[in-house]
């Protein structure tokens, strides 16, 4: 699952409705606060962490949590 920025709370409770496979995981930028919070509202849990690397972002490396919610 991807989490856009300005998505919300609502929005990723409708798809947790819709989808009931699990663990379902999601990464998000560390400085993207808002998008971090809504997934522990939803249950997420932060599980790992990450950099996404240069050559892939076009710039700058991203660092990131990864988010999982299981069962």
């Amino acid at each position: 699952m991807m989490v856009k920025p300005h998505f919300s709370r609502t929005r990723v409770e409708a798809f947790l409705s819709y989808d009931a496979a699990r663990p379902l995981h999601a990464r998000v930028a560390k400085r993207n606060l808002g998008s971090q919070r809504v997934l522990e509202k939803c249950g997420f849990t932060v599980i790992g962490e990450g950099v996404v690397p240069p050559d892939t972002t076009g710039g700058e490396p991203i660092e990131e949590y990864l988010f999982s919610l299981e069962a």
